[in-house]
């Protein structure tokens, strides 16, 4: 995970053994703050979660010009352990978020 802007809002996730492959990402909570969900026994084992605070959450941005139409993939965030860097990304079935939603909209 690489920062792509100064204020290291977006993060370029880059894969290590595939250089063309990479995201770019960002923290939903700062356009949602009512983002939430519950992550399931098997994503808490899989990347050894011992705290909730050893969870970080992403969402991959869909980059479209002009920038202000740049959307977020709220449905499917991805999950990291901030101590040991393991991650997924993880589909939501209950929550009703969006696989588009709008970071214009969320920043209103």
């Amino acid at each position: 995970m690489l920062p792509f802007d100064e204020q290291q809002v977006l993060y370029v996730l880059q894969s290590i053994t595939e250089v063309s492959v990479a995201f770019i990402i960002t923290n939903p909570f700062l356009f949602k703050q009512d983002y939430e969900f519950e992550l399931d026994q098997q994503t808490i084992d899989q990347l050894n979660i011992l705290n909730p605070t050893d969870a970080l959450v992403y969402s991959i941005l869909t980059i479209v010009e002009p920038f202000e139409r740049t959307t977020a993939n709220l449905k499917a965030p991805i999950i990291m352990n901030q101590h040991n860097n393991r991650g997924k990304q993880m589909i939501l079935q209950e929550e009703p978020y969006d696989t588009k939603y709008s970071l214009i909209k969320g920043c209103e």
